[in-house]
């Protein structure tokens, strides 16, 4: 997304705890990641059954942050 936006990349893979301000598009990033963890999550839930999913990555810890509360919030959506 920020390289679609024109934007510096590099920061992302050689600073894991701080990718400066990505803007908008980190915004989008996660939006889309949460809906796609959470469908995948479900889906694993129904093979096998687990308590817990760890979200981890490559990422300053404020992104994870949010990108688990998100899935969170998409899981809470799609399992009503």
């Amino acid at each position: 997304m920020l390289k679609a936006e024109g934007r510096e990349t590099a920061r992302l893979w050689t600073s894991p705890e701080d990718w400066g301000d990505p803007g908008p598009a980190l915004d989008r990033w996660i939006d889309m990641a949460a809906k796609a963890l959470a469908r995948a999550t479900l889906a694993a839930t129904a093979v096998v059954d687990f308590e817990v999913a760890i979200i981890d990555g490559w990422m300053p810890r404020p992104v994870r942050a949010r990108l688990v509360e998100s899935v969170r919030q998409a899981i809470g959506l799609l399992d009503s």
